[in-house]
């Protein structure tokens, strides 16, 4: 690998780029130039860890950072696995690994495994109304459904989906789905039970009270801001058939997670907005524990509303889309939750995010609600 001119090293180096120093691979974050000093923000492909570090052109060259490509080879269930300029394998331990870093790979590796993206439904299988029509979708084009209504494990020999399936009756719905070189989805369970309680939701605003918003938004804190956001929720979701509970600045997740088991809590949804590193991004994403979480669809159909009215939507570089946290957030981790979601609904040190965050708090809360209304299929009062 040659080495660039120090200037034109650093023209040349963007965000997704890997870079080596010394022994070491390190993702880039984002970059800012100052007179001669340069902040890179890396990530350490051996921890996981983040950091901004400071660079001058002559200590570059000392520390010989040169840009590289890293070759995709395989994955398991642990690592990631790459070869370097000599073809010597480097893991990547999956669990550090963000979904941006995720989506580069995929971008710069055509031979990246391929998975059919997950099954969902409009609706809670578990409390659903008696002659509801359920239809299975994936985002994935083209791929095929396949099902069965008996608990067994459905594969291309089961019944393919068509059309609705009317629920009836309580049952066991098992799908998966499939598509010509792709990986299979993983098998999606939906347990139907006939609608016969109330819903139980737990509001959990961030309780981030020194998350700032960018100066000239109107936007105070994290915490006051998403507070704020809630109410206007807990304003609309009273007025139907559903019992609500919510977090206070006094209590802690040791609370919240005694309350969502001896409550039945049937969602904690834990509502936030976002920060970035160069506060340079902008956009909408909603946190699951992983793929296989239960709670792929109602956090689908969250994001989808809220999306639908967020202002750049246009813009592909805002739609982040269901994030998988695996682990990384308690509030979205079913070691803790039963049912989380952790929805980051804009950037609050983004100027059009904050002010969009500000100036529409009331649809925001609308489009929250139409999503948890439609998909537990609630009644007025």
């Amino acid at each position: 690998m040659e080495y660039l001119q120090e200037q034109k090293f650093i023209n040349n180096l963007k965000y997704g780029d890997f870079v080596k120093i010394f022994n070491t691979y390190f993702l880039v974050k984002n970059m800012e130039i100052k007179k001669e000093i340069v902040k890179i923000t890396l990530k350490n492909m051996n921890t996981g860890k983040i950091k901004d570090e400071l660079f001058t052109y002559d200590l570059l060259r000392k520390l010989n950072v040169e840009k590289i490509d890293l070759k995709f080879i395989k994955q398991d269930d642990n690592y990631y696995y790459f070869q370097n300029e000599n073809k010597e394998e480097i893991k990547y331990k999956i669990t550090f690994i963000g979904t941006d870093f995720l989506y580069i790979i995929k971008k710069k590796n055509k031979e990246f495994i391929k998975y059919v993206e997950p099954i969902y439904i409009d609706y809670c299988s578990n409390n659903i109304k008696k002659g509801t029509k359920i239809s299975l979708k994936t985002n994935t084009d083209n791929a095929k459904i396949f099902y069965t209504l008996d608990g067994s494990i459905p594969d291309k020999n089961s019944k393919l989906f068509k059309k609705d399936l009317i629920i009836k009756k309580d049952c066991l719905l098992k799908a998966v789905a499939s598509k010509n070189g792709y990986k299979n989805s993983y098998v999606a369970e939906f347990p139907f039970y006939l609608k016969n309680r109330k819903i139980r939701i737990f509001l959990s605003p961030s309780r981030q009270k020194y998350n700032l918003g960018i100066k000239g938004s109107g936007y105070t804190s994290e915490m006051q801001e998403m507070n704020k956001l809630c109410d206007e929720i807990e304003n609309i979701l009273k007025k139907y058939d559903v019992i609500l509970y919510r977090n206070s600045y006094e209590t802690f997740i040791e609370d919240w997670t005694k309350i969502n088991h001896e409550e039945c809590i049937d969602l904690h949804l834990a509502i936030h907005s976002n920060g970035s590193y160069g506060h340079w991004k902008k956009g909408v994403e909603n946190w699951i524990h992983d793929s296989y979480s239960s709670t792929y669809s109602l956090a689908k159909k969250i994001y989808d509303e809220v999306y639908s009215i967020y202002p750049a939507n246009n813009d592909p570089l805002t739609n982040h889309g269901i994030k998988y946290a695996n682990g990384f957030l308690a509030e979205a981790n079913p070691a803790y939750f039963t049912f989380g979601i952790n929805l980051e609904v804009a950037y609050h040190d983004n100027l059009e995010d904050a002010k969009w965050l500000v100036s529409k708090r009331k649809d925001i809360a609308k489009a929250i609600c139409k999503a948890l209304i439609d998909y537990y299929q609630l009644e007025r009062k």
